[in-house]
């Protein structure tokens, strides 16, 4: 128990920065929703998935490859060179990646959205953020590795802080409307970057190792396909969108996923702990025992966090959006369950990052991608928004699916299956629920879905003391 009391206290300390960056995320929908209307935001977060989707690709699986190497080696220098080997080579990815991107973008841009002259200055802002987004993702990677907890703690602040400042200043008091959202990411991300830079600088061992870095693409670019596939299938969603149904509706599915936003922050911030957490105790005698037990308490916590958004979904678009975006209270469920589902990924995978076969990494990922792809080339055309949410759901659903069964072939681990399945089957049928509820607020309706939340809490307590005394 004292190695999950771990787990739980790394997931808040990291927790924090994620909270803070989903706090900042929902404080600003009410005010772009209001200044940019449901064409400006779908704009934005269009150009912003585009960027988050070529950062991914510059990372080359070099994260998860840098830590395994780096709890590989003994000596305090090999540990650093590690460190600066990893940071050398997505550094020279964030530059290069976006200087040969940059004509496909702004083309596509253009195309879809507005006359080609203006694409140019949000396509330029957009990819400049990438090598300080590397910078900082480094910087957060290598200070979660040396169990840096506070360091991440106050610098993941002071980002929190550039990211609502900047925008206040620039997007609020001088107007600067789309561009200046943009404005606003690059600098506090470029700040933010270098500041991380200067504090770690001295965790560098400047020694390139060409054998290093050989072992480290070697390791990371089996997962590198995952990384550009699970990307793809949170993206692709927004691109179909466009195409079939338009910038309006982009916007209005942006909007739903920022309030999917606060399972994903809470998933990602287990996430980060987990990443390091379930490869310092693979040689632990209870190590198996743990990942079964952490997977059920994963699946009750944050299966119990998707069902209290959904049912509330349509209460939290009143408080943060205009009624334009009301219609987007139909895919929330969906959007958090995916979410959920995304995040038991980085679970099930740990029997094939600890036997070494990523290549069941990029297996798994081609199956979810083909499903996402397929379901949203068929399901938009039937169901509209809605449709693109499955989608994603069954991408994601697949691929833990799958690479569940080929772990457990590599590295066999007793899940209980009952704990992890009744939640996700009860977010499943709040999702479908949710749909054909009135969209209004009563205070009958209000208190009917609480008494539903509490008892399902209730439930999922007791199905966790009982699995707690079976392990």
């Amino acid at each position: 128990m004292s190695l999950i009391r771990r787990l739980g206290k790394e997931t808040v300390i990291y927790g924090f920065g994620k909270a803070v960056s989903s706090a900042i995320a929902i404080f600003f929908v009410p005010i772009y929703t209001r200044l940019l209307g449901s064409e400006g935001y779908g704009f934005v977060d269009t150009i912003s998935v585009a960027v988050s989707f070529l950062f991914i690709i510059t990372v080359a699986g070099l994260d998860s490859a840098a830590g395994f190497y780096y709890f590989d080696v003994k000596t305090d220098n090999e540990k650093r060179t590690v460190l600066f080997n990893g940071l050398l080579f997505r550094s020279a990815a964030s530059i290069i990646l976006p200087v040969l991107v940059f004509p496909a973008f702004w083309i596509f841009l253009a195309q879809r959205s507005v006359e080609s002259h203006a694409a140019i200055p949000f396509v330029i802002l957009g990819l400049l953020r990438i090598p300080f987004m590397t910078l900082q993702n480094f910087c957060r990677d290598t200070m979660r590795l040396e169990n840096r907890v506070w360091p991440f703690f106050w610098t993941t602040l002071i980002y929190s802080l550039l990211a609502v400042l900047f925008p206040i200043l620039l997007v609020i008091v001088l107007r600067r409307g789309v561009l200046g959202v943009f404005e606003a990411a690059l600098a506090a991300e470029a700040l933010t970057g270098l500041l991380f830079l200067a504090i770690l600088r001295r965790r560098l061992r400047p020694h390139v190792d060409t054998a290093l870095i050989k072992r480290l693409l070697v390791y990371g670019l089996p997962i590198l396909p995952t990384s550009f596939m699970f990307y793809a299938m949170a993206s692709t969603d927004r691109f179909f969108i466009l195409g079939k149904l338009g910038l309006s509706s982009a916007g209005l599915y942006a909007v739903g996923n920022k309030l999917a936003l606060i399972v994903a922050f809470a998933v990602g911030s287990y996430q980060l702990a987990w990443g390091v957490f379930g490869l310092s105790i693979k040689d632990h005698p209870e190590a198996r025992v743990t990942y079964s037990r952490v997977l059920t308490l994963y699946s009750i916590g944050f299966g119990f966090l998707s069902i209290a958004i959904t049912l509330f979904s349509f209460e939290g678009l009143v408080l943060l959006a205009t009624p334009e975006f009301y219609p987007a209270a139909g895919i929330i469920g969906f959007l958090c369950m995916a979410q959920f589902i995304n995040g038991m990924y980085n679970q099930v995978c740990i029997g094939s990052v600890i036997t070494k076969k990523t290549i069941n990494i990029p297996i798994s990922g081609a199956a979810g991608l083909i499903v996402n792809l397929v379901g949203n080339m068929v399901l938009i055309d039937l169901w509209g928004l809605p449709g693109a949410a499955i989608a994603t759901l069954m991408g994601y659903a697949v691929c833990v699916l799958v690479l569940y069964a080929l772990s457990q072939k590599a590295y066999p681990i007793d899940y209980k299956i009952v704990p992890v399945l009744a939640p996700v089957m009860m977010a499943l049928a709040a999702s479908v629920i949710i749909i054909f509820l009135p969209k209004q607020i009563t205070i009958p309706g209000v208190v009917v879905k609480a008494v539903i939340l509490l008892l399902i809490g209730v439930l999922f307590f007791a199905m966790e003391k009982h699995y707690r005394k079976r392990t």
